[in-house]
């Protein structure tokens, strides 16, 4: 009776105990033999959730979400199920708004590239880019790189250009 109280509470350790003792009293009894053994599974569910929120709390949600999953798959209630999927939709959010994160700054290095390149800012454009390459993905990366590529070639010509302009051709033979 208190053991399936306790079940019924969540108090699975406790439930768990009882239904042992009673079973020590009644080996043979398959009905607390089956009891014992939901009990022992739910203390392991429980004990994987609690590691699973404190992952969870720590914000390593992709071990959380681990975790949660290795709990449902014991959990025959689907409370643990329900956990993971809570914590996967948050991870999907996150990787939602971190593409969106990663594709602003790539449009505002890029803007910035554009921007230096107009005003004959070679070297400052290349860098811009570079960086804006670094947040594409193909085939735009490749486009950013060229860019980027073309830039540095500009600043080179630039300077040669100066220092042909100053009179230093051998500096200007350097570029």
């Amino acid at each position: 009776a208190q053991e399936q109280a306790d079940y019924q509470a969540g108090r699975y350790k406790e439930a768990q105990e009882l239904y042992q003792q009673a079973l020590n009293a009644d080996p043979r009894n398959l009905d607390l033999i089956r009891r014992v053994d939901e009990s022992e599974r739910m203390v392991r569910v429980a004990n994987i959730v609690t590691e699973a929120k404190a992952l969870e709390q720590a914000n390593d949600l992709p071990g959380a979400a681990a975790k949660y999953n290795d709990a449902a798959a014991l959990d025959f209630t689907g409370k643990s199920r329900a956990e993971a999927e809570r914590v996967r939709a948050l991870l999907d959010k996150n990787q939602a708004l971190s593409s969106q994160q990663r594709d602003s700054d790539r449009d505002r290095y890029s803007k910035a590239a554009s921007d230096a390149e107009k005003a004959g800012q070679f070297e400052t454009a290349a860098e811009h880019y570079s960086r804006a390459a670094s947040l594409a993905e193909n085939p735009l990366k490749a486009v950013l790189a060229d860019k980027a590529q073309e830039c540095r070639r500009q600043d080179y010509l630039a300077q040669a250009l100066k220092q042909e302009k100053g009179g230093n051709l051998n500096e200007a033979e350097l570029f």
